[in-house]
């Protein structure tokens, strides 16, 4: 095999284990949030068996906002959190310990957090998003946000479907 095959394998595998870590990393040192979540459109027929729904932030997200702006929203400290500021992130208040970097499209803020994947086999009582769901995040000091998962009335996920009819 030749020097340049073997720079071409390598260097995507590097930067795929790279991009792989941050996640990792961004998990499992960040702050973990509950957020309250509510459902739409839950069914996607190709892409996999996932739930699709829409954080309920609680208070200002993007009014008055651009499409497509970049846009910051400060959490308060009560579960699940909610949205207690909203607006440009060069405007963050100093007080605003726990914050989530997103943009604003269509009068919703957008994070990457709106869509959680589940295995296969709960798809027959996984169908829409229950009442009571929340999502948990952990958000980094920088304000990315990563879902580590979802919970119904406070029993993690699959805790619920184990127990639902």
């Amino acid at each position: 095999m030749s020097r340049t095959a073997i720079w071409a394998i390598a260097v995507p595998f590097a930067i795929f284990l790279a991009w792989t870590g941050k996640i990792v990393y961004d998990a499992n040192t960040g702050e973990v949030v509950s957020l309250a979540i509510k459902g739409f459109d839950p069914r996607d027929l190709l892409s996999g068996h996932y739930l699709r729904y829409r954080v309920e932030w609680g208070g200002p997200s993007c009014a008055g906002t651009s499409y497509g702006e970049a846009h910051c929203i400060c959490l308060g400290q009560e579960k699940p959190a909610q949205s207690v500021w909203a607006g440009s992130c060069e405007e963050l208040p100093e007080i605003c310990r726990t914050y989530i970097r997103g943009v604003c499209q269509a009068g919703q803020f957008d994070a990457e957090l709106e869509r959680y994947y589940f295995p296969e086999e709960w798809r027959g009582k996984l169908v829409t998003v229950p009442d009571k769901a929340t999502v948990q995040v952990s958000v980094t000091k920088s304000g990315r946000a990563t879902v580590l998962g979802l919970s119904v009335a406070d029993k993690p996920l699959g805790d619920w479907i184990k127990s639902a009819p």
